[in-house]
């Protein structure tokens, strides 16, 4: 890794809010809790949050909803009315919820406002579906909610192995040694869970990826999603102006395999042997 990516050795910093980071946020209103969902198996999707404090330079989000990618992961904006609109949209509403599909449920702001929790405590008390999908450890704080629901998954998202290499592409997420611990803690009190393997990010996803897959399924998950990175308009200069490259040559190695559908095609076999060797099931995000 180190002949690849410039990082430290050091453990990152990337979920704390000691002043390190200058986030800029606020509270607004919303006008809806519920929206309706083109992603597969979901009906409707719940977005506590706008914006995210993770940072990750790979986020699909700023091109969903038309924010500037430059700005992405500076500012978050806390919807404070969304339990109070949740509880009187949810009479009529049945099927599945993905809590989390254009940000991050469990970032670092619902430590405090508790957003996610106060909609969660009235989506399990009604007939839909609850699927979370967050990169965090503290879904732990609300796994008492969670226990013996047969009407709830979480899904934590787990990139690559390395902590300080995902540091590099996730720079303010919980370290992946964590979520993996929040995983089995959470198969332990009988929660299913899936993972999100993804984006396959070359040159970093397939560095240890039999390791990776093995740690998915000493957790206690039996199922993984995967998907891999889909270049939006300006992501790929985002990466390059991070100067995270080694050199000229790694760079240039990294364009090629992030256009090359046969790269992905490969990778996707090699995570497809190694989860049915590990008696996980695969199947595909999108």
């Amino acid at each position: 890794m180190h002949d690849l990516f410039s990082y430290s050795d050091e453990p990152a910093t990337r979920d704390d809010r000691t002043g390190k980071r200058s986030i800029r946020s606020k509270q607004i209103m919303c006008k809806s809790a519920l929206s309706n969902s083109r992603l597969p198996g979901l009906d409707y999707s719940l977005n506590p949050y706008e914006g995210c404090e993770h940072g990750c330079v790979y986020c699909y989000a700023p091109h969903v909803l038309r924010v500037s990618p430059s700005e992405w992961g500076k500012w978050v904006n806390a919807k404070v009315n969304m339990p109070s609109l949740l509880s009187k949209e949810l009479k009529y509403k049945e099927g599945v919820v993905g809590v989390g599909t254009v940000t991050d449920p469990y970032q670092p702001a619902e430590s405090s406002m508790s957003l996610t929790r106060k909609c969660l405590a009235r989506l399990l008390k009604s007939k839909l579906h609850v699927s979370i999908l967050t990169k965090s450890d503290l879904v732990l704080r609300d796994v008492p909610m969670l226990v013996g629901s047969s009407k709830v998954e979480v899904g934590v998202t787990v990139t690559i192995r390395d902590d300080n290499l995902a540091a590099v592409f996730e720079p303010f997420a919980p370290p992946p040694s964590r979520r993996l611990l929040a995983l089995a803690e959470m198969n332990a009190k009988g929660i299913e869970t899936y993972v999100l393997l993804g984006p396959l990010i070359p040159l970093a996803t397939d560095r240890e990826l039999d390791r990776l897959i093995s740690d998915i399924a000493e957790t206690g998950t039996r199922r993984i999603m995967v998907d891999r990175l889909r270049l939006r308009p300006g992501m790929l200069d985002k990466i390059h102006r991070m100067n995270m490259f080694r050199d000229d040559r790694v760079r240039e190695q990294f364009d090629t395999m992030v256009l090359s559908p046969s790269y992905f095609n490969t990778l996707e076999l090699k995570v497809r042997d190694l989860a049915e060797n590990a008696g996980l099931t695969l199947e595909s995000a999108f």
